[in-house]
This record gives C-alpha cells, sequence and structure tokens, in this order.
C-alpha cells in the first residue's frame, strides 16, 4: 500500500518504512505527526476523492537538519552590481508508520505468505446509514471481534490485535493451527456473505502476497 500526500506545497509518495524528508514542521525527534491531505490511497486499485477524504498518514519524527547549501549568484551587466547568497533549507525527517484510509467502504486486507495467513486488516466505515444505525459496520466488527475471542478462547496460538476508530487489525506472529485456521476461514466467508447481500460499494476484500 502506498499513499500521496501534501505538505509544505509539495507531493510526496510513501508507504509504511519509508523514511523522507519534508519541510520543517517545528517538531522533534521522537514525536508523532499525522499527515491528514491525503491526495490518493493504492491498495490493489488506486482510491482518490471522496474515497481518500478521511485518510491519513502517521509518521515519527527521525530528526531535524538542514539541506545542503544552495548558491544564489545575482549580477547586472555594466553596472557591476553582483551579489552572492547562500541558502541551506530547514527539513524535518520522518518515517511513515502507518497509512489509514478511512472511507465510505470498508476495506479486508488479507495478507498471506504460501498459502498461510498472515494477518486480516478491517480500515473504514461502511456508509451505509448513519453512525450508530450502519448494520454493516456492526455485522463486520461483530464478526472479526469474534474471531480474535475464539482464537484467545478456543485456541493455544498467539493473537496479536489492535482497534481504533473504524479500523481493527490481527496478526499471528508465532503460527497458528487448523482450529485458528478454520476461525480465519470462517470470518472471510462470513465478510463475502456480507458483501455478497449488500455489494461491493460498502465492503472490499483483498488478498495480498507477501
Amino acid at each position: 500500500m502506498y499513499a500521496i500526500i501534501a505538505t509544505g506545497g509539495k507531493q510526496y509518495k510513501v508507504a509504511e518504512g519509508d523514511v523522507i524528508r519534508v519541510e520543517k514542521l517545528g517538531v522533534e525527534a521522537g514525536e508523532t505527526v499525522t499527515f491528514d491531505q491525503v491526495l490518493a490511497v493504492s491498495n490493489d486499485g488506486l482510491k482518490v476523492g471522496e474515497d481518500v477524504k478521511n485518510a491519513s498518514v502517521t509518521a515519527s519524527v527521525v530528526g531535524n537538519g538542514k539541506g545542503k547549501k544552495v548558491i544564489v549568484y545575482k549580477y547586472k551587466r555594466k553596472t557591476g552590481y553582483h551579489k552572492k547568497n547562500g541558502h541551506r533549507q530547514q527539513y524535518t525527517e520522518v518515517k511513515i508508520e502507518k497509512i489509514q484510509r478511512l472511507s465510505l467502504m470498508i476495506c479486508i486486507t488479507v495478507t498471506e505468505s504460501d498459502g498461510e495467513y498472515i494477518s486480516v486488516e478491517s480500515n473504514g466505515h461502511a456508509g451505509y446509514a448513519e453512525e450508530g444505525q450502519d448494520i454493516i459496520c456492526a455485522a463486520v466488527s461483530a464478526l472479526i471481534v469474534n474471531t480474535v475471542n475464539s482464537v484467545e478462547t478456543l485456541t493455544e496460538d498467539l493473537i496479536i490485535s489492535e482497534a481504533g476508530d473504524g479500523y481493527v487489525y490481527f496478526s499471528f506472529p508465532n503460527g497458528y493451527s487448523e482450529s485458528t485456521a478454520l476461525l480465519v476461514k470462517s470470518l472471510l466467508l462470513g465478510l463475502e456473505s456480507i458483501r455478497r447481500d449488500y455489494g461491493a460499494q460498502y465492503l472490499e476484500i483483498a488478498f495480498k502476497e507477501v
């Protein structure tokens, strides 16, 4: 996944883990910054406009510094006027930590490696109804939370999970048992059923091989 963000009058194409230099932000090393001017997000398909209006990119500040000196020389013929100036542009170096595409669609990304599940990520809101009355958001959340709870309760597999507004993620850092595999397959069947019954404009399911 990558995003195109705008900051300091410039545009940057970024992916999670990238380290980039942007115009000085006035923050110190170790702090966290959020870029909310996101122009596009690509995750098995480019999304722009309304699809990314609530997207954001979170980064950690590596440090501040100055770029290489740029020499500007002014000269006027006949008058003998000449002037030499030097300038070093200040910058902030940041590491891209997370791309969040909170759009009016729930985007499910299933990451796999050699046929094994690595992680499942749910990002965004369905936009099917008003907040608190959206049955698609409620159903997707219930399925994912039930899967996480079932793995924790019914198996001995280690599952790492995190959740936020419109965002749920879980992974298996140490692999998983056959029981967990069946639970994940059941989750995906349930999600596909929701997508089929209510429409692909509310729920997108993508598989990513790493």
